[in-house]
């Protein structure tokens, strides 16, 4: 098998890809093959055998005693020993391993657990040690009850992420300390208060924990006790600045020869590798999924997002957030959600090797439920799988995962288009099939979730707000690119930040399209134009395309149309191209414009924001 070994202790320069032989497992061992692996600080740690008492500990005292390096691991079960219960061969699991950057890797039965159902195998390898860590320091060692005010010093680490929600879950007032940039991802995991350590001294006396959980490993026993209250508790993690000697762990130990002597408590631990609290984690795990379905189906009730199946085709890439994709509060814009959308549906079709056969597709719906904000910078893992689909057009989630802890769920409702008509066409026989292994929906039907007519401008409560179309926001279509509307929903949004801070979601459905040509109306006496150079008049409901409008139309060209037809439209040269004189408009609780086309609703209940959009048919301006 394949693995990533090491020879000598040392930095990264030591690992190296190697063949080995497959591992053998005792009687209480479990062989694990491999799906995914993370890298946490203990890692580092034996690799680079430091503190050297570690290596007196039994990793070895020259060299590595396991030449494999990796602790977290989930997996499937290859193999069992004779003795094991707890497991069965082909179980998905997590848990700590020896040696999990290879192929297979061994662990000792009493040291995994069955895999949370909702995790991917690359989530639940990010969980074993750090999660344990954050689980024991929270309520073996801190005793947190609810009600009690908790500390964590480095909220945004490895240890830290996991502190904050153990913390929250056991009823606590959390305050997070992190740098700047990790402000909003401490936020979106539940910590009531955010601290900047760059602004803001959590150790300053002016507000007394009743636990603080420190794993920065730095801060003066002194000041950490100016914080506590009376009888708090000082639980220190880790220590990573002590040398090679002691690893930081002298200030562990003079907290503990301390403690005897004062009202607090002060003190350290060593993580124990146990099943046990393994499914206490996977327990509060799927609560929490749990509870994100259950805001999932309280947003929009008819529409509930399809779980990630544990068969068939699962695309899977990753990409970083990027500056251009941000807004002022440095979090991902929805318009930024559409273009990762589009990219991974053609990277998911190129290395599925269908970009001859079916290159070009349409989205008539989208739906991104935002359960946690990507913040910058930011990993994101895309996961791409088939919810459903028929001959034609195909149900399509994505669920983005972040470095930090961002979640967003996704799903399009995308249409197959022939290259030669630019009509909706059939899928081939092998694109479908693998389809047909991750859903059991095969005969998917479209159906709107969204109401059908948007509210007059003048009704109570109706905001109308310009958004100019752009001849760069035209697609090879002919009509407005999908990553456009969500601009416009950004422009709206820009006004209403306090929708963003709790979970929410953000629905749009296309009716007929913004086109870039336009037949003429009969000749109209001149009416005054505005400074966009569009004529006021009535405004009139979006009308559904299905059964309506030729489905031609709602591709954003009409069969009808042709190139003469086409140059006519556009009238005299020295005539300003009709795109260029658009505008949409945003209208709280929907709206169609005489231009008009893009309508949005908003409504909030329960803490819960839904934002839900709908697109009609504009009518073009009249020219004299």
């Amino acid at each position: 098998m394949t693995a990533v070994v090491q020879d000598r202790y040392g930095e990264a320069d030591v690992l190296y890809v190697d063949h080995i032989p497959r591992p053998t497992v005792a009687d209480n061992e479990v062989l694990i093959r491999v799906e995914a692996a993370s890298v946490d600080r203990g890692a580092w740690h034996l690799m680079a055998g430091l503190p050297y008492p570690l290596r007196l500990a039994g990793f070895g005292l020259r060299r590595p005693r396991n030449r494999v390096r990796g602790l977290d691991v989930s997996g499937r079960v290859e193999a069992v020993g004779s003795s094991v219960t707890r497991v069965a061969v082909g179980q998905e699991v997590y848990g700590i391993a020896v040696g999990s950057f290879a192929e297979y890797a061994r662990a000792l039965e009493t040291k995994i657990a069955a895999k949370p159902a909702r995790l991917s195998f690359a989530q639940a390898a990010a969980v074993p040690v750090s999660a344990l860590t954050a689980l024991q320091a929270v309520r073996d060692h801190g005793r947190v009850q609810a009600g009690q005010s908790v500390l964590v010093l480095g909220a945004s680490g490895g240890v830290g992420i996991y502190a904050v929600q153990v913390a929250k879950a056991m009823g606590a007032h959390v305050t997070g300390v992190c740098s700047t940039s990790k402000t909003d991802t401490v936020r979106s995991i539940g910590a009531d208060e955010v601290l900047d350590y760059r602004v803001d001294d959590a150790t300053d006396g002016s507000h007394r924990y009743d636990v603080i959980i420190d794993t920065g490993g730095n801060r003066r026993l002194r000041d950490l006790r100016r914080a506590l209250t009376r009888t708090g508790t000082l639980v220190i993690v880790g220590g990573e600045n002590g040398g090679r000697w002691l690893g930081g762990t002298d200030r562990q130990i003079r907290a503990q020869c301390l403690s005897p002597f004062i009202s607090q408590k002060m003190g350290t631990f060593i993580a124990s590798e146990n099943a046990d609290d393994l499914e206490v984690l996977t327990q509060m795990i799927d609560a929490e999924s749990a509870h994100s379905s259950e805001q999932e189906s309280h947003v929009n009730p008819d529409l509930t997002l399809a779980q990630q199946p544990d068969r068939g085709p699962i695309f899977v890439k990753s990409r970083p957030v990027r500056t251009g994709d941000i807004d002022v509060a440095k979090q991902v814009r929805l318009d930024a959600v559409a273009r990762y959308l589009q990219d991974i549906g053609n990277d998911n079709i190129e290395a599925a090797g269908a970009i001859d056969t079916h290159p070009l597709w349409i989205v008539r719906r989208t739906v991104v439920d935002v359960v946690r904000p990507a913040i910058w910078p930011e990993e994101l893992t895309m996961t791409r799988w088939c919810s459903g689909f028929s001959t034609r057009w195909a149900n399509m989630r994505v669920r983005f995962d972040g470095s930090n802890g961002a979640l967003m769920e996704t799903e399009g409702f995308w249409i197959n288009i022939s290259a030669e008509s630019g009509m909706p066409t059939r899928m081939s026989d092998d694109f479908m099939r693998p389809l047909e292994e991750s859903t059991d929906e095969h005969r998917l039907k479209w159906k709107r979730v969204l109401a059908e007519n948007a509210p007059e401008a003048d009704d109570a409560g109706v905001l109308d707000t310009p958004f100019a179309l752009r001849a760069t926001d035209i697609d090879p279509f002919d009509h407005v690119n999908n990553a456009v509307y969500w601009q416009a929903v950004e422009e709206v949004l820009s006004a209403r930040t306090e929708l963003r801070t709790v979970p929410h979601r953000a629905l749009i459905e296309y009716l007929p399209p913004h086109r870039l040509q336009r037949r003429r109306r009969p000749a109209q006496p001149r009416r005054r134009q505005d400074r966009h150079g569009l004529v006021p008049g009535r405004r009139s409901a979006p009308r559904s395309c299905a059964g309506e409008r030729p489905l031609t139309q709602f591709l954003g060209r009409d069969s009808r149309d042709t190139e003469h037809q086409r140059k006519k439209n556009r009238g005299p040269e020295t005539e300003e191209p009709p795109h260029h004189a658009e505008h949409d408009h945003c209208r709280g609780n929907g709206d169609e414009s005489d231009g008009g086309a893009f309508s949005y609703h908003l409504e909030c209940s329960s803490g819960i924001s839904s934002i839900e959009l709908l697109t009609g048919h504009r009518k073009p301006p009249s020219r004299s």
